[in-house]
């Protein structure tokens, strides 16, 4: 079976892997080493308890092709 992980080495990036498809792109505004982000999501109960995965790509003039991606994230959605 082939890794669903893609080495970024050949477009520039070395030793950065792409862990997700990218399926929306944000930008954000770090303060100091934390960036926050904010997603609104219907109420729908049908969405409790979905998966979802993200990570992120910083641009990073000293970085090996001016950016670097972090580890891949996992949430779930919950409900209160």
């Amino acid at each position: 079976m082939a890794s669903r992980y893609r080495s970024l080495g050949l477009i520039g990036l070395p030793g950065c892997t792409l862990f997700v498809e990218v399926a929306v792109a944000e930008t954000m505004v770090r303060t100091g080493a934390l960036a926050d982000w904010t997603i609104d999501l219907p109420s729908d109960a049908s969405l409790v308890g979905q998966d979802f995965w993200l990570q992120a790509l910083v641009l990073d003039p000293s970085a090996n092709g001016g950016a670097a991606l972090s580890n891949a994230g996992h949430g779930r959605i919950g409900a209160r």
